[in-house]
């Protein structure tokens, strides 16, 4: 049996031209957060990572707020914030919105866009697309 190249071609022209070709809907725009207060009991967390920090992690005690190496390194930081550019700025005020936050939408637009399924070798089910939310977050 021969293949029909022209049907073949004809049915591959219709596929690419009835596919879909929705972009992924722009979501609303973040502002930067901003903490509701400073938290002073900070230094009393609990610590999590179930390590004794204090003794096994070495951190440099500080320079004295007066010394000439303090205040070099101030200067030095003010310096850098205002040599930042434009663009600088763009990228800070975005990832101001919280890390977690922006990295879960970009996996979202991800796994949306390339509709990759959440575990290796999962077929994708029509009924429950891998872009819904539970499946993306």
């Amino acid at each position: 049996m021969k293949p029909d190249f022209k049907r073949i071609l004809a049915y591959i022209t219709l596929a690419i031209l009835f596919s879909c070709s929705e972009d992924i809907p722009d979501m609303v725009e973040l502002r930067p957060l901003v903490p509701v207060s400073q938290d002073d009991a900070a230094g009393n967390w609990k610590n999590v990572m179930g390590i004794d920090y204090l003794s096994q992690l070495e951190m440099p005690v500080p320079e004295n707020t007066d010394s000439e190496a303090y205040g070099a390194e101030l200067e030095r930081l003010v310096a850098i914030t205002k040599e930042r550019t434009s663009a600088q700025e763009e990228r800070i005020t975005y990832w101001s919105a919280g890390g977690v936050i922006r990295w879960n939408r970009i996996l979202r637009d991800l796994v949306s866009k390339y509709n990759v399924a959440p575990a290796v070798g999962a077929a994708p089910e029509p009924q429950r697309p891998f872009t819904n939310p539970p499946f993306a977050a």
